[in-house]
């Protein structure tokens, strides 16, 4: 039998990771979309 602060720990550690890729994909989703408007700008201007 596991102790209840055990399952409270493990849950917390899973709620913050969870939390943490969440940030990290909401970065990446950001650069990205910066970068496809300075590679759309770059064309526009460039062609």
């Amino acid at each position: 039998m596991v102790p209840i602060s055990i399952l409270k720990a493990s849950s917390v550690y899973s709620e913050h990771k969870a939390k943490l890729l969440r940030d990290i994909g909401e970065a990446i989703n950001d650069k990205d979309a910066s970068l496809e408007q300075v590679s759309d700008f770059d064309v526009l201007h460039l062609s």
